[in-house]
């Protein structure tokens, strides 16, 4: 019995780890989506198509983000722009 105590012990443990690991893609994935949504209504162009999230969770995701996170994407978008002569 103690045997098995410990597999179900260890089987949690995986799953824990498997589920932590699948929040945290997850979210890497939600804020690549919503660098690319802003960049784009910030460079006024044709946002990508194909995000696994709907806009308005994007759009709320942006509403948490710190002012840091979307200066930092301005100085990002200023860098891809082609400078002029």
């Amino acid at each position: 019995m103690l045997r098995s105590g410990r597999l179900f012990a260890e089987l949690y443990q995986l799953q824990k780890q498997r589920q932590e690991q699948e929040k945290r893609k997850r979210a890497e994935a939600l804020e690549a989506a919503a660098k690319e949504y802003y960049l784009a209504r910030y460079e006024k162009r044709e946002r990508q198509n194909g995000f696994e999230f709907s806009v308005e969770t994007i759009e709320a995701f942006l509403g948490r983000v710190s002012p840091a996170w979307i200066d930092r994407l301005r100085a990002l978008a200023a860098q891809k722009q082609p400078q002029a002569a």
